[in-house]
């Protein structure tokens, strides 16, 4: 998980944790794209879990979720979490890349590629030049 700035708790599941020390907390509940006003926290999922075997008899006894027609994770996670201990582990936020939304996508792609030196020569030169035209 990771603490998302305010403009963004709504664009991801969040988590509701008691604090275990400075990077681990329990998780007590996820709360899907909350609106404004129904969060407690700002500690987004960020897609990357650790599971005991458990996890498959939760999965078994999450219902459908009615507004996506699937079975969600977000809810196996919790009925797991009244069973046992589940632990998050919080890491920076500027260390956490998303590909939730083309935006993202883009930015994470870049990301990577600034940093190996066989793609980002190119890269960098098509992006400068897509700016200088577009200027």
């Amino acid at each position: 998980m990771a603490q998302v700035p305010e403009e963004k708790v709504s664009s991801y599941g969040i988590v509701e944790a008691t604090r275990f020390n400075q990077d681990i907390c329990v998780l007590n509940n996820i709360v899907e794209k909350p609106k404004p006003g129904e969060r407690k926290s700002r500690l987004a999922i960020v897609g990357r879990y650790i599971f005991t075997p458990e996890i498959f008899d939760a999965i078994r006894q999450t219902p459908e979720d009615n507004r996506h027609k699937e079975k969600l994770l977000t809810e196996s996670i919790c009925i797991l979490a009244k069973k046992q201990v589940v632990y998050t582990y919080e890491i920076p936020y500027e260390d956490w890349y998303t590909v939730g939304d083309p935006v993202s996508q883009m930015i994470t792609s870049i990301e990577f590629a600034s940093k190996d030196p066989k793609l980002w020569p190119e890269i960098e030169k098509h992006l400068k030049e897509k700016i200088r035209k577009s200027n």
